[in-house]
C-alpha cells in the first residue's frame, strides 16, 4: 500500500469551514500592512493574525477592553482634568496677586524711608542751615524759640533734623550739625529775621 503523498490529513480539512471567520478591516492600507508584517515574519497571513491576536489575549487575560469602557475612562479623565483646571485657576490668580504684593513691598523697602516732620519748622531749620552752614546743637533750640522743657517741641525739632539727615542734607558732629546739601551759603540772617525764626506753633 502506497503512503499518501504530502502532509497527513489530521482532520482539519473536514472542519475548515467551521474554523473560518471573515475579518473586515477599516482600510485597505491596514490589510497591506498586515500582509507586509506577515511576509516579514515569513508566515502566512492567517497564521500571523492568529498568533498576533492570541499573543495579545495572553498578555491581557481580561481580553480587549470594550469600547464603552474606554470611552467611560476617557470621559472620567476629561472630567478630572476639568476639575483640576477649575481648582488651579484661583490658585494661579492668588499666586499672581501674591507676586504683585511682594513686588510692591520690595519696591517700598528699596525706597528711602523718611521720617515725618513738621514742614514749617523744617523750613525754618533749613533757612538757618543755609545761613550758618554749621549749627551748634545746644544753640539751635533757643534760635528757633524752642524750650527744652517742652518735650513736644523738642521732639518736633529732632524729627526735622532726622528728616534732613535721612535726605542726606545734614550730618551730625559731636557738638554740631553740618549742612551738606550743596547749596551756596546765603547771607547771614539779620536780627529781625532771626527773631522771626522763633515762631513756634
Amino acid at each position: 500500500m502506497k503512503k499518501p503523498r504530502g502532509r497527513p490529513n489530521l482532520g482539519k480539512t473536514e472542519t475548515i469551514r467551521q474554523r473560518a471567520i471573515n475579518v473586515y478591516l477599516p482600510t485597505e492600507e491596514m490589510i497591506e500592512r498586515w500582509k507586509s508584517e506577515a511576509e516579514r515574519f515569513g508566515v502566512p497571513l492567517s497564521r500571523f493574525i492568529v498568533e498576533t491576536v492570541d499573543d495579545s489575549i495572553r498578555k491581557n487575560p481580561a481580553g480587549i477592553t470594550p469600547r464603552e469602557e474606554l470611552e467611560k475612562e476617557l470621559n472620567d479623565a476629561k472630567a478630572e482634568v476639568k476639575q483640576l483646571s477649575a481648582r488651579l485657576e484661583p490658585l494661579e490668580e492668588a499666586l499672581k496677586r501674591a507676586d504683585i504684593t511682594i513686588a510692591d513691598y520690595r519696591s517700598k523697602l528699596a525706597e528711602p524711608v523718611l521720617p515725618s516732620a513738621d514742614a514749617e519748622l523744617t523750613s525754618r531749620l533749613i533757612e538757618l542751615f543755609l545761613a550758618e552752614m554749621v549749627l551748634n546743637i545746644d544753640e539751635v533750640p533757643e534760635t528757633l524759640g524752642i524750650k527744652l522743657t517742652n518735650s513736644k517741641d523738642v521732639a518736633r525739632l529732632q524729627s526735622s533734623v532726622e528728616l534732613l539727615k535721612k535726605a542726606g542734607l545734614v550730618e551730625s558732629g559731636m557738638f554740631e550739625w553740618r549742612w551738606t546739601g550743596g547749596a551756596k551759603r546765603k547771607p547771614r540772617i539779620s536780627p529781625e529775621r532771626r527773631r522771626g525764626l522763633k515762631r513756634v506753633h
